[in-house]
């Protein structure tokens, strides 16, 4: 009996030598896609800031092109309303 206890205790130490190996394998793996997906995500933000830099922000100043465009052209016309009231040459309003 003693012959077949060392042979066990030596195969269940291989196994255990196995999966404690196998584990060393499985957590320099999780650590290799985690290292990785860090990285990425990384690229990702700064895409995404480039994106809302590029485009986004393009759109909001379009809107205050738009406001001051009007602003001048309203002031435009209310300039030439008064000076036609101003010097008589009959620039009539509509309203």
């Amino acid at each position: 009996m003693s012959n077949d206890s060392k042979p066990r205790s030596k195969s269940k130490l291989a196994l255990f030598g196995l999966v404690m190996a196998g584990f060393a394998v499985m957590v320099i793996i999780t650590a290799a896609v985690g290292v990785v997906g860090f990285k990425y995500s990384r690229a990702m933000d700064a895409a995404n800031t480039k994106l809302y830099n590029d485009g986004l922000l393009a759109v909001s100043y379009s809107s205050v092109i738009i406001e001051r465009f009007d602003h001048m052209r309203l002031s435009l016309h209310s300039l030439i309303l008064e000076k036609g009231t101003a010097t008589g040459t009959g620039v009539k309003k509509r309203y």
